[in-house]
């Protein structure tokens, strides 16, 4: 039976084990079957993968870009940006730990550190949000009380302002008064002259 086997020719219906070959072909293509299977399962999961980082990027730029239009406070922006990259980053690896699980029984502790970063930098964001906002009220407040003390300031002038412009119409009506007078008295006068 060994002749057999060597001998391309002489090939019998039993491979060397005694296994019929039909049942080898089946093993065979059955395997094959979950080998495409496999491979079929994890491009879906890398393509989820990439849709989901290009997501979030396009977010990310997106979302930042209508902030640094309504932020004035490199703090807040800072801070912002800093909470927006959390979530996109925590959205992505998310999506990495869902297409994981989905292929492989065992998930590796490798999430405890994304998640402890992510949360690292939320964190960081949220504290950079709050300073910054606290130094722009404190700014709103300064800003606030210089308008009050230019607008008093504006009305005291305004003030001063109308005072001597009627001092000066009432100087201009006597001045008025005292040229209509004369020129009455230089009326009489050329009357008196010419008679």
């Amino acid at each position: 039976m060994a002749e057999n086997t060597k001998d391309p020719k002489n090939i019998t219906t039993e491979s060397s084990r005694g296994v019929p070959l039909e049942k080898v072909e089946q093993l065979m293509n059955k395997r094959l079957q979950d080998a495409k299977i496999e491979a079929d399962k994890q491009i879906q999961g890398a393509l989820v993968a990439v849709f989901g980082i290009f997501a979030s990027i396009i977010s990310f730029l997106t979302v930042e870009f209508q902030f640094l239009k309504t932020l004035n406070n490199l703090q807040q922006i800072v801070g912002f940006s800093l909470i927006l990259f959390a979530l996109l980053l925590g959205f992505n690896i998310a999506l990495d730990y869902l297409t994981k699980s989905r292929l492989d029984n065992g998930i590796s502790t490798q999430y405890k550190y994304f998640i402890a970063i992510i949360s690292g930098i939320f964190i960081i964001g949220l504290i950079s949000v709050y300073f910054g906002n606290d130094k722009f009220t404190k700014q709103k407040k300064i800003n606030k009380k210089e308008r009050y003390l230019i607008a008093n300031k504006l009305n005291d002038l305004q003030l001063r302002c109308d005072q001597k412009i009627e001092i000066c119409n009432k100087s201009i009506q006597l001045f008025e008064k005292s040229i209509l007078k004369d020129i009455e008295v230089l009326n009489m006068r050329i009357k008196l002259l010419e008679k």
